[in-house]
């Protein structure tokens, strides 16, 4: 707390905040972890062991790779730092393979990683006009996006305790938008000719990697938290009612699909209706953003922006 309050007296609140939750991060670190833990830690082994045509056909592990390529180059290009942590960690016969080092790693590199969802928190806080607000800190938007951001519980227990690599890619994306706030960043957004539309075509690949290089079904939710900019309805009809089809969903899967005779043949089915349902809207989301992007007058244009 002292440690925050001499920041924020300096104007170094940001630098505070991010200190702070990556030492709780760190404090995270001994206690539980899914069985998300072993499957990147096979993933890890598998890409590292294997020649690429076998990546998504080694069966050893029940926990098969089954991620977007992207994914599977992230966990290639970890292995070759994790070999120095523990070697047999990469070994893919070492099935539930732990040890104290293999644990560092893991959980290092879950916090390592954030390095891009700090930045990206950062250059998203540049994009709001801090101007006209109140004199204390907690009252500046900048510090409530940032502690909403940074501190997300979402974030903590999914990467941190359950054990995921959430926070890099949620980075990218943030990252991806704050560039199209931060339009002077090449000194090319307002060109009408080429640069302007090549700069939106980086912008749309890097949203378009973070989208496919994305776990569907159990992390949708975070794109809720996502800050909204425009002052219009949040949701349109057809928007709300499929965010209200979810309930019906949960209630098929968790509640009347245990009591059928497909329990049994097909146990899968109610993971399949999950993560089909939540791609669909998924990609809904991100064409919308592509038009949004591709379409919309740059930003900075006018008095009210």
């Amino acid at each position: 707390m002292a440690a925050f309050t001499i920041a924020a007296g300096t104007g170094n609140w940001f630098s505070a905040l991010a200190l702070g939750v990556t030492l709780l991060k760190c404090l995270l670190i001994p206690t539980y972890h899914s069985t998300d833990f072993e499957v990147h830690r096979n993933w890890l082994a598998i890409t590292h062991s294997l020649p690429i045509s076998q990546w998504y056909y080694e069966a050893t592990s029940e926990w098969t790779l089954d991620y977007p390529p992207f994914f599977a180059w992230f966990e290639y290009i970890l292995s070759h730092v994790a070999k120095y942590f523990d070697q047999e960690m990469l070994n893919v016969r070492n099935l539930n393979y732990s040890s104290s080092r293999t644990l560092l790693f893991q959980r290092f590199s879950v916090i390592f990683m954030d390095v891009l969802f700090v930045y990206a928190v950062h250059e998203c806080c540049k994009c709001i006009d801090g101007k006209k607000v109140g004199k204390e800190l907690t009252e500046k938007p900048k510090f409530i996006l940032s502690v909403l951001l940074l501190w997300n519980f979402g974030l903590l227990i999914v990467d941190h305790i359950h054990f995921q690599y959430n926070g890099f890619l949620f980075g990218l994306m943030l990252l991806s938008i704050a560039r199209l706030f931060q339009p002077s960043i090449f000194c090319l957004w307002f060109k009408p000719q080429g640069p302007r539309g090549f700069l939106r075509c980086l912008t749309l690949c890097a949203l378009s990697s973070f989208m496919f290089g994305w776990h569907v079904h159990e992390k949708a939710i975070l794109l809720a938290i996502l800050p909204m900019r425009k002052e219009k309805p949040l949701f349109n009809w057809m928007e709300t009612f499929y965010l209200l089809g979810l309930g019906p969903l949960e209630v098929c899967c968790e509640f009347v699909f245990p009591f059928t005779s497909w329990k049994v043949k097909y146990p899968f089915l109610p993971l399949l209706l999950t993560s089909v349902y939540c791609a669909v809207g998924i990609t809904y989301a991100w064409f919308k953003l592509y038009v949004s992007v591709l379409i919309d007058p740059p930003v900075g244009k006018t008095k009210k922006q």
